[in-house]
């Protein structure tokens, strides 16, 4: 029997009409009609109400379950959402057209922006709730949202495809108690895949606090991905992830189905690598595009407000690079800047905009034509102040993130045994870590703590060697001796 009593923990299972009866109901109301609902979510706390929402707004009819629809939206802990990292992860949501970010700014009392000091990569974006106002309106919005169905009752067994031998209908999970403040049961995360969805049970996705983590933005994050998973395994899509060089929500998703925790999770800046590049400012241009095309989570509006905003940062640094004057010049003309009158070659309008004292206003007024028009959005000011500022170390991260996506396009096969694999040298111990963790790259594989880099270099070679003798037979030697060499930069690389 599964224990689902307590907060934080919520459950997103995908089901078809045929898997009936799927749970038994306890509640003042009827057991609702199951067969109708694509998606089930259990728990309506924060990572429940975020993928319940996403689920629907993907185009899945979604069922809440959830004790009481009255503390939907509930604060349980500090009244404040964000912060240093977790202000990266509201973004983020929001990119997605997650509930929390907008429920704050309908909601909150005072907002601040934390680690001012350092620069815009790490700043902290922070809200101060009221609690009341936040409930209300977060219950307004999910018992209003399109195919989305909110039942209260409690749910006693998970009736499971794959039940534990012995126990009919129910499903063994291994829980661990945890002590920050309160104690709590939790599912060791590296049982789920980067989508969520189990290892062991398909169609089975959990999110929240049952992961290891705490603070309302980590179980906020994790839900919506759950409920877009979700709902694009019952249409058998393939599923969205989020890699950690593509978001906050990757680093949290990918620290824990690796790493696991032996502590509650909660994000800081320090987690992620690639810090100048996974901005609170540019969340929308990472992930907006990708939650529209391939999830079918974000409204139109949203996606033709990036869109624009994308457009027109792209339109004014091409024009910033074309406007050359001498140092001199810029002096006269932005005499505010601490400009070196020392340079002999031309300066670029974008190189002046980088100093700390020069703005998109400054320059628009120095400048008036072709510029003006880019300071009347204040949101698309501030974001060219910003890429001027990283735009000469973000070309180096860049090459780092390609050699990262690289190693995660290197695909393992699910069906592997690692504790039976013949053919491939690897250790006792890092075969059990590999059995245990599932890693589907060799770039997770890489930072499962105890798998060598000797150990990902030969799996590396029997992934290899595997699909050449898968594609053997159809194959020129020309190609076989191409894909030899290409295996031997790469392992070179790694």
């Amino acid at each position: 029997m599964f224990p689902l009593r307590g907060c934080g923990r919520q459950i997103a299972a995908s089901f078809t009409k045929r898997q009936f009866p799927l749970a038994r109901f306890s509640g003042d109301s009827a057991a609702p009609g199951i067969p109708h609902f694509d998606v089930v979510v259990i728990g309506g706390g924060h990572a429940g109400t975020e993928a319940a929402a996403a689920a629907a707004r993907c185009g899945s009819r979604t069922l809440l379950l959830t004790h009481r629809v009255d503390t939907i939206g509930q604060m349980s802990c500090n009244p404040s959402f964000g912060g240093i990292g977790k202000g990266h992860l509201m973004r983020e949501v929001d990119a997605l057209d997650g509930l929390c970010s907008r429920i704050c700014d309908q909601s909150g009392v005072h907002y601040k922006v934390l680690n001012r000091r350092k620069g815009p990569a790490v700043w902290g974006l922070r809200a101060q709730i009221d609690r009341k106002l936040y409930k209300q309106n977060m219950q307004k919005e999910i018992l209003n949202t399109p195919l989305l169905t909110v039942q209260e009752g409690a749910v006693e067994d998970l009736i499971l495809a794959e039940p534990e031998p012995g126990h009919t209908g129910k499903c063994r999970v291994r829980g661990v108690v945890l002590g920050y403040g309160v104690q709590y049961d939790y599912l060791d995360p590296r049982q789920i895949t980067p989508s969520l969805e189990t290892h062991l049970v398909q169609r089975l996705f959990f999110a929240g606090q049952i992961n290891g983590t705490t603070g309302y933005e980590e179980a906020a994050a994790q839900g919506v991905i759950a409920g877009i998973n979700a709902s694009l395994r019952v249409r058998h899509k393939p599923p969205f992830v989020v890699s950690r060089t593509e978001g906050y929500i990757g680093v949290l998703i990918d620290d824990l189905t690796t790493l696991g925790t032996n502590e509650p999770y909660r994000m800081f800046t320090s987690r992620a690598e690639f810090r100048l590049s996974l901005r609170p400012d540019n969340a929308d241009s990472r992930l907006t595009f990708r939650g529209y095309n391939e999830a079918g989570c974000v409204s139109q509006q949203r996606y033709e407000r990036a869109s624009w905003m994308k457009s027109s940062i792209q339109e004014c640094i091409s024009m910033l690079k074309s406007i050359e004057f001498s140092s001199s010049k810029w002096k006269k003309l932005i005499p505010e800047a601490s400009i070196s009158t020392d340079k002999s070659v031309p300066v670029r309008a974008l190189d002046v905009l980088k100093y700390e004292e020069v703005d998109m206003e400054l320059l628009a007024k120095a400048i008036p034509e072709p510029l003006k028009k880019y300071t009347e959005c204040r949101e698309l000011a501030e974001r060219l102040k910003i890429e001027a500022t990283y735009e000469s170390v973000l070309f180096h991260q860049q090459q780092e993130i390609k050699n990262i996506q690289r190693d995660e396009a290197l695909q393992l096969p699910k069906d592997l045994d690692y504790l039976t694999l013949r053919g491939v040298s690897l250790s006792s111990e890092v075969r059990e870590k590999l059995h245990f963790s599932r890693p589907q790259t060799i770039g997770a594989a890489s930072r499962i703590p105890g798998v060598t880099p000797a150990a990902v270099i030969n799996l590396l070679r029997f992934v290899r060697t595997a699909q050449q003798r898968l594609v053997a037979a159809t194959e020129s030697p020309k190609t076989g001796q191409c894909l030899c060499d290409t295996e031997k930069l790469e392992e070179q690389q790694l």
